[in-house]
């Protein structure tokens, strides 16, 4: 054998068991692989997304490794078929030798082993390689089954991600129109808040404009009221000069001028006095002292008022008038008042150093007394009602349990001075506290501990008032500023607001949209806006004011001040002689007053006509029957009949007893009818439309009398008769005034003709001789009925006047306009009364006297607008005097009297009232002052006179005085009642009933006198310097528990002089 045949066995030998080694580790690559693949195939069953991942690698192993199986087995069966060439070579060459053959047979045997196991190995590899191949296949039917699954859980997943992508394009779109919205929102917020912006803006201007405007009025007024003095003397000129200065004594200098006659032009400078501070709602009058203290409940109902008198008095809001007894206990001034939330209780405190709690429904004091150690200066109760605060002049804080009446843990201590102000936050987490250490110091309510404090006053802090929404605290000072703090940083809002002295009080509006501030004056700001508006001063009215407070509902200021009144002032003036009667939706178009049953008719666009007690202004009843607006009314002259005539082009007659129609419409016009009138007898009505023409009708059967009267070209606005009967005038659009002939329907003259406009309005003199007319130019013109002439031209007006009526008496001519002014004229002067005698918001569209002349109405409105509604005067003398004093609330005082009266006998300005207490206590002196001197006579009779006087008097001081001395002078038997009706008053005052138990004693009355001593000792216990007084009355009760009477000569001489 050749070395290279060897050498090329060797090779093939070699390359067999390569072969076949390289199949084996194949086929166990293939089995690892198929165990991975099982186990992977586990692990896809639990993750989806790991399932296809490791499926679509496996089968691709899968598909690798039997290709390679098969490969192998290929390249093992052609080693096989190249090994048996190889052996058929060999066997030819072992022929040529038997060496060769020997060793051929040696190699063949060995490579027949061998091939025989590689070939049997082989076999196996192939069987394994086709198990394996057939365990590929089941694997990759496997993975088929896994790749359907994973392709159906793809085709699942490819759903969901579509339906998620639809989702997610749906929420997407939503987001988008959402965001589109916001946006929207947010732009429209955006321009709100710039019409917000812009509307504050134009509030304020407004805001300042209507202050410049009061202002510019008030000084316009101010300056007729100057004129009109000018014009007057005597006290009528003294009144209208004081108006602006001390109200109510203008007032009452005022009655008195007209009730002596002073001047003959009462009427006019009487109604400009009354109308000269429209700002005034009321004046109250009850206090003898200077008032410090006001307050208002939260229902604002009532108010109360606390002065150096000691008094509270607790005042109905409404009326003005006072609500039950005085209340009494301080043995001093009061400073401070307090309503608690609820309007339950009032609390009080003053310089004697207590606080005292009162039910405001019974006038009985609730529960203890709190005490401080010094004045009382502060007061507030917290939110919830149950904490009541006080400040005084020992420096500290307290605070009281309102049930128990027990302070609340220990007084609060921070302030160096007197604590003059207290105000607790809306919320009632924070107490703030002002002092006369120029400092503010918020309080933590829930631990009662020391917050912050602000500091900033160069005086001290007098007054606190934390504003509705407790963002802001407002501190007025002794400084002469009030600061408007932010209360969340400690920092002012602004500029400090300046007043001409200190500053004694700070009050927002309940709103917080105003401040005022009483310094030599009060002053209100409106605060609203970017900066603070001055909208008004108050000034001079009420010298020395202290205190001021808002109504619940904002509409009214209190103030009190150094002479005893309490000063209502509103925001929303009104013409006091003047009352609303509203009951119509829409313009009231027409007013009538009946001639003889007190009724009064108003006929409105809203297609009613209500009939009026003129006197209550109640309504009686209400017609309807017109399908269109009513626009004139006249009554007939026994009252019985009312026609009325409108839109709906009929007249229609009203029996005013039963509101029924009396007559069917009475029709023929063609358009609107604008004016009625009945004639003097009550037989004919006539009638005038826009249709141009004046019909007669028949009043009794509504028959047309006779044809049309041609009396314009366009529409007949007015018609009137003359007192008479026989004349009928006629005005429109032509702007002429035609006469007719009642009768005839003849034409009576020429037209007369003055005016350059359309005639509204005509109205007859009541004695015939005068017609007026009322025009579009402005003018009323008075003409002569006899020559046609005219005799005085009434300029005033700013705007056509619609309504021009005289009075009864024929002095006076009422005229109206769309200027919203009322003129009222003196006939034979030509001139007018009161300058305007009303400015009302709207259109004067008619006016109406009473038959008596006491009551002027009209009837206002436009349309669009809200002031539809009638107005009616009060045109009485008498009911201006008493309107007058009904303001003032007082009579003159005793040093007012003699300024003007000299040595003249005092008497009561306003009969209705009480005398002054001034002028009482006068007499009580004079009467001291003859018993003292032994003149018996003398002090009998002025005792009795000030009896009469004070009886039905608010005056427990001067009674207590007069029932004092009055006993003991021995004139008890005049005064007792004045005894009885001063406990009446004060019933919580312990020192009447010592007074009236020593006239008791003197009287005889040993078990009355008993029962009060008793009442006044137990109320003088603890009190400061009655210690002396308690001794001596105990020793007094011990006398009459014995049935004994301790008044003797020695003991009333005493008391003469205790």
């Amino acid at each position: 054998m050749s070395e290279n045949t060897s050498r090329q066995s060797n090779n093939m030998l070699w390359l067999l068991i390569g072969a076949l080694v390289v199949a084996i580790v194949l086929i166990v690559l293939a089995f690892s692989q198929q165990q991975q693949a099982a186990a992977d195939s586990a692990a896809a069953a639990t993750s989806v997304a790991q399932a296809r991942e490791t499926a679509t690698v496996q089968a691709e192993e899968a598909n690798a490794l039997a290709a390679t199986a098969t490969l192998a087995a290929e390249q093992a069966a052609d080693a096989l078929a190249q090994a048996e060439a190889t052996a058929e070579a060999n066997a030819a060459l072992a022929a040529t030798t038997q060496a060769e053959a020997d060793a051929r047979a040696a190699a063949e045997a060995a490579l027949a082993a061998t091939a025989t196991l590689a070939a049997e190995q082989a076999a196996d590899a192939l069987a394994q390689a086709e198990a394996t191949a057939e365990a590929n296949a089941a694997l990759a039917a496997t993975a088929q089954a896994e790749a359907d699954t994973r392709a159906a859980a793809e085709a699942a997943l490819a759903a969901t991600a579509t339906l998620a992508a639809e989702q997610q394009a749906t929420v997407q779109a939503a987001v988008e129109t959402r965001a589109a919205e916001l946006q929207a929102t947010i732009a429209a917020q955006a321009g709100a808040m710039e019409a917000m912006d812009a509307r504050a803006a134009m509030l304020e201007n407004a805001v300042t404009a209507q202050a410049e405007n009061l202002a510019t009025a008030q000084a316009g007024f101010e300056a007729t009221l100057q004129a009109q003095a000018e014009d007057e003397t005597g006290l009528a000129a003294e009144s209208l000069r004081l108006a602006d200065q001390d109200y109510a004594l203008a007032l009452l200098l005022g009655v008195e001028a007209a009730r002596q006659g002073e001047t003959a032009r009462v009427g006019d400078w009487l109604y400009t006095l009354l109308r000269a501070r429209p700002e005034v709602a009321d004046i109250l009058q009850g206090h003898t002292d200077a008032v410090y203290a006001v307050a208002f409940s939260p229902d604002g109902r009532r108010m109360a008022s606390g002065g150096r008198d000691a008094y509270i008095i607790l005042w109905d809001t409404q009326t003005g008038q006072r609500i039950g007894p005085l209340l009494a206990d301080h043995a001093d001034s009061i400073f401070a008042l307090a309503f608690s939330p609820d309007g339950r209780l009032l609390a009080s405190g003053g310089p004697d150093g207590t606080v005292v709690l009162w039910d405001t429904a019974t006038g009985q004091r609730v529960g203890p007394r709190f005490r401080h150690d010094d004045w009382v200066a502060a007061l507030a109760f917290s939110p919830d009602g149950k904490t009541l605060a006080s400040g005084g002049y020992d420096d500290v804080v307290m605070l009281w349990d309102v049930t128990t009446g027990k302070p609340i843990g220990e007084p609060l201590t921070g302030h160096d001075g007197d604590v003059r102000a207290l105000a607790f936050s809306p919320d009632g987490t924070s107490l703030a506290s002002g002092s006369a250490d120029r400092t503010i110091i918020l309080w933590n309510m829930a631990e009662r501990t020391f917050g912050r404090q602000f500091t900033g006053h160069n005086g001290w802090v007098n007054s606190l008032a934390f504003s509705p929404d407790g963002k802001t605290l407002a501190s007025g000072s002794g400084d002469k500023t009030v600061v408007l703090w932010d209360v969340r940083s400690g920092t002012p809002r602004g500029d400090m607001l300046t007043l001409p002295t200190s500053v004694t009080r700070v009050a927002f509006s309940p709103d917080g949209t105003r401040l005022a501030a009483v310094s030599s004056a009060i002053s209100v700001w409106y605060i609203g806006g970017a900066r603070p508006v001055l909208l008004a001063e108050y000034d001079a009215y009420a010298p020395g004011l202290w205190d001021a407070a808002f109504s619940a509902d904002g509409s009214v200021l209190a103030s009190a001040g150094r002479d005893s009144s309490v000063m209502l002032w509103t925001f929303a003036p009104r013409d006091r002689l003047s009352r609303t009667l509203d009951a119509q939706d829409e313009s009231v178009r027409s007013v009538a007053f009946s001639p003889v049953s007190g009724l009064l008719a108003s006929a409105s666009e809203d297609g009613s006509i209500v009939l009026w007690d003129a006197s209550s202004g109640s309504v009686v009843r209400t017609l309807t029957g017109h399908n269109a607006e009513v626009i004139a009314l006249a009554f007939s002259p026994d009252g019985r009949w009312l026609a009325s005539g409108g839109g709906d082009n009929n007249v229609r007659v009203w029996d005013v007893e039963t509101g029924a129609e009396a007559l069917p419409p009475l029709a023929g016009h063609e358009n609107w009818v604008l004016t009625v009138a009945f004639s003097s007898d009550g037989r004919t009505i006539a009638s005038g439309s826009t249709d141009g023409t004046v019909r007669l009708w028949d009043a009794f059967t509504g028959a047309s009398i006779g044809k049309p009267l041609l009396a314009d070209e366009d529409s007949v606005w007015a018609v009137a008769f003359s007192p008479d009967g026989r004349m009928l005038a006629s005005g429109g659009d032509s702007g002429v005034v035609q006469l007719w002939d009642a009768f005839t329907g003849a034409p009576i003259g020429s037209p007369l003709s003055a005016h350059n406009d359309s005639i509204f309005t005509l109205a007859f003199s009541p004695d015939g001789t005068t017609l007026a007319s009322g025009s579009g130019d402005n003018l009323v013109l008075l003409w002569d009925v006899q020559t046609g002439q005219v005799a005085s031209v009434l300029e005033g007006h700013t705007d056509s006047v619609f309504a021009a009526v005289f009075s009864p008496d024929g002095a006076l001519l009422a005229s109206g306009s769309p200027d919203g002014s009322v003129l009222l004229w003196d006939v034979a002067a030509g001139l007018p009364l009161a300058r305007p005698f009303a400015a009302l918001p709207t259109w004067v569209n008619s006016l109406a006297f009473s038959p008596d002349g006491r009551w002027l109405a009209a009837a206002t409105g436009q349309r669009e607008q809200p002031f539809n509604w009638v107005t009616v005067w009060d045109m009485s003398l008498d009911g201006w005097l008493s309107a007058a004093c009904d303001l003032a609330g007082r009579n003159l005082t005793n040093d007012e009297w003699r300024r003007y009266f000299g040595d003249q006998n005092y008497r009561r300005t306003c009969p209705n009232l009480p005398a002054h207490d001034s002028v009482i206590q006068t007499v009580v002196d004079q009467a001291e002052a003859a018993a003292a001197a032994g003149d018996l006579e003398t002090a009998r009779r002025q005792y009795s006179l000030a009896v009469e006087w004070v009886i039905g008097a608010p005056y427990p001081g001067v009674g207590n005085n007069i029932c004092w001395f009055g006993s003991l002078y021995g004139f008890v038997d005049v005064v007792m009642p004045v005894c009885e009706q001063t406990v009446q008053l004060a019933p919580a005052q312990g020192n009447f009933y010592d007074t009236r138990g020593v006239a008791r004693m003197l009287a005889g009355d040993l078990a009355g006198a008993l029962e009060d001593i008793r009442f006044f000792t137990a109320w003088a216990e603890g009190r400061d310097g009655y210690e002396p007084y308690i001794e001596r009355r105990l020793g007094w009760i011990a006398s009459l528990t014995a049935g004994e009477n301790p008044m003797n000569d020695q003991t009333i001489q005493e008391l003469l002089e205790e």
